[in-house]
């Protein structure tokens, strides 16, 4: 994809473009952050919400394996991120999203928060089969692929499995503002841009994407 900018101006998070036309690459394949994307770094929200990133790769990390105390081989590292699927359900940002230089950590991250291969709407169509509303927003911070009912996943312990969409999941309920209408976990809590778990029950999914959860989980349940 070839992209010009402005001479001095910057392409995303303040980071400056070269001058002239150049070569944009994409990224199809993200690292987990865990259970929740709050976006931003250490050094620019503060320490309360690295607390909450409960992945292995996420802004400012240095995760050891002594600490991903669920198990490598219970543990995501890796997921498909398919910028061909941004590019169809999210066209506005299709071309800009999965920049792996842009700095915006869903460009180059996934986080479990949402459902793998989450159904958006297709263009046209006023709603979505999981969400109503616009929920396309949240496309870039997802797992997906164009495989058949699932998504491939790198696990610590440098095995790759197959997850199925049908993967149990935590429940979504509605945030209504005077700003917009956002999802999140039913029963977490979303305030200065930091996610708190509260009485939200993860599901095999995020249970899954979390390296210290203490969850158990079956053999077969995903």
């Amino acid at each position: 994809m070839i992209a010009t900018t402005t001479p001095g101006t910057s392409f995303n998070q303040n980071f400056p473009t070269p001058v002239g036309t150049w070569m944009q690459a994409f990224s199809s394949y993200a690292g987990c952050v865990g259970t929740f994307g709050n976006g931003g770094y250490n050094t620019s929200f503060g320490a309360a919400q690295l607390v909450e990133y409960n992945g292995v790769i996420h802004n400012d990390s240095a995760v050891k394996i002594a600490v991903i105390t669920d198990g490598t081989s219970n543990t995501i590292m890796f997921g498909e991120h398919c910028h061909r699927n941004l590019q169809i359900f999210d066209p506005t940002f299709g071309n800009s999203d999965n920049s792996w230089q842009s700095g915006r950590w869903y460009d180059t991250l996934f986080s479990t928060m949402y459902p793998l291969n989450m159904k958006v709407p297709l263009p046209g169509l006023a709603t979505a089969t999981y969400l109503t509303g616009n929920s396309n927003y949240y496309y870039p911070t997802i797992a997906t692929s164009q495989h058949p009912g699932g998504a491939n996943f790198a696990l610590c312990d440098g095995s790759v499995r197959f997850i199925k969409d049908s993967v149990n999941s935590w429940s979504q309920t509605q945030k209504v503002s005077a700003n917009n209408n956002s999802y999140h976990p039913a029963g977490s809590t979303y305030v200065n841009f930091i996610f708190t778990q509260g009485n939200a029950v993860p599901g095999v999914y995020q249970a899954l994407s979390s390296r210290n959860g203490g969850e158990v989980i079956s053999a077969d349940s995903f």
